[in-house]
């Protein structure tokens, strides 16, 4: 009996009391992702804050005030997403009517408890996705852009998440990084080559206690090595416009469409369109020239367009004549010669020109290079003789 009140008494000593702790209610509206959050119309609840955390010992449970489902939440402590989120506890559930009023939530450390509510959701709107999701430009500094939903409940917030793909990590700070409430682009830097990334644009309404009550979030993936097309790529140069066209069956579901670009001019703006009505951002040329291959992922989400057939897929370049774009690598459902073996599938329209050119292989390169040093050692060679010019690796070099 000794032992045993010892025991007690030793565990009633280690219990730390629960000193905060906030919890949440939120319905949710989310695309598929690879990170494991939920997908769909789904419905979430939890506790932030929590001090002391899940590593010291703290657990959490929920119960449904009207239909007495129980759920331990989970522990975020330690599961790729640092700071705010380590001190987290969460369940995610599909939606349903009955489940969108409070839950009680029981924090437990040792002997320490503490009984919360979260707020009731009943009547709280679906917040519609951000549109024409977009990522494009240099690999490792790209910009994200969006158009704000147009529908449903007020945007309070718009936030964004970074996250590598291929560990399921959060990367951008302790928690999503606020944009205010009417942003609709962002610039990421310094992002790593050959890393796949999952880019997460967030827009919520908070009610009054300034918690978020309903949200969305939509997902776009963007990889940082940089475009190196090879061989044949396909140059339009503004008349004004020039139009490269082919017909497209569209998926059912939403889908990314990438390609890679290069302006040759300091002037003109590339547009994509499908069925005529432009998707994405309106790349524009830059203020300098860059050998440097851009690369551009847009998400075609249009409800009036997926699951469409005979549609007309357009890449277009206005502005001054003489402007001038590379496009090469697309990559869009069921496209034909998206590498540009050929112009076999693809329509030209305008009155600027479009043709297909080349981009030099590095070995090329290399190989044309080499040839030019030898040239001019073997003119020096000439003028100055062999005794001083003794070098034989070009002879040897081919």
């Amino acid at each position: 009996m000794l032992l045993i009140l010892g025991v007690c008494a030793s565990l009633s000593a280690q219990a730390t009391p629960i000193t905060n702790a906030f919890p949440f209610a939120i319905r949710d509206n989310e695309t598929s992702n690879t990170v494991g959050t939920g997908v769909g119309e789904t419905f979430s609840i939890g506790v932030s804050g929590v001090v002391p955390d899940g590593t010291q010992g703290t657990t959490a449970s929920a119960t449904n005030d009207a239909t007495g489902t129980f759920e331990n939440l989970r522990n975020l402590a330690g599961g790729g997403r640092p700071g705010l989120f380590g001190v987290e506890y969460s369940y995610a559930t599909a939606q349903s009517s009955n489940l969108l009023g409070p839950w009680t939530i029981v924090l437990q450390n040792g002997a320490d408890q503490l009984v919360l509510s979260t707020p009731d959701r009943n009547g709280v709107p679906k917040m519609e996705l951000v549109r024409n999701l977009a990522v494009s430009g240099p690999p490792a500094s790209p910009t994200v852009t969006w158009n704000l939903p147009t529908t449903g409940p007020t945007v309070s917030q718009v936030r964004y998440e970074l996250w590598n793909d291929d560990t399921n990590q959060i990367l951008s700070g302790q928690s999503p990084i606020n944009l205010g409430s009417s942003a609709a682009s962002v610039q990421l830097a310094g992002l790593s080559p050959n890393v796949n990334y999952a880019i997460r644009i967030i827009v919520q309404q908070s009610d009054t206690s300034g918690f978020t009550s309903t949200r969305s979030s939509n997902w776009i993936s963007w990889n940082a090595s940089g475009g190196a097309p090879l061989g044949n790529v396909v140059q339009l140069v503004a008349g004004s416009p020039a139009i490269l066209s082919q017909t497209v069956d569209l998926p059912n579901d939403p889908f990314n469409i990438v390609f890679d670009y290069r302006f040759t001019t300091t002037t003109g703006a590339l547009s994509v369109l499908i069925d005529g009505s432009p998707v994405g951002r309106l790349l524009e040329a830059p203020v300098s020239i860059s050998s440097e291959f851009l690369r551009a992922y847009f998400e075609i989400d249009d409800s009036s367009l997926l699951g469409m057939d005979d549609l007309l897929l357009t890449f277009q370049i206005d502005g001054p004549a003489g402007s001038s774009v590379l496009l090469d690598n697309i990559i869009f459902p069921g496209l034909l010669d998206g590498d540009f073996a050929n112009l076999n599938n693809w329509t030209a329209g305008g009155a600027g020109s479009v043709r297909l050119t080349r981009v030099a292989e590095p070995a090329t390169v290399f190989l044309m290079v080499s040839a030019l040093c030898c040239l001019v050692v073997v003119r020096l060679r000439s003028r100055l003789g062999t005794d001083l010019l003794s070098d034989s690796s070009c002879t040897r070099r081919t």
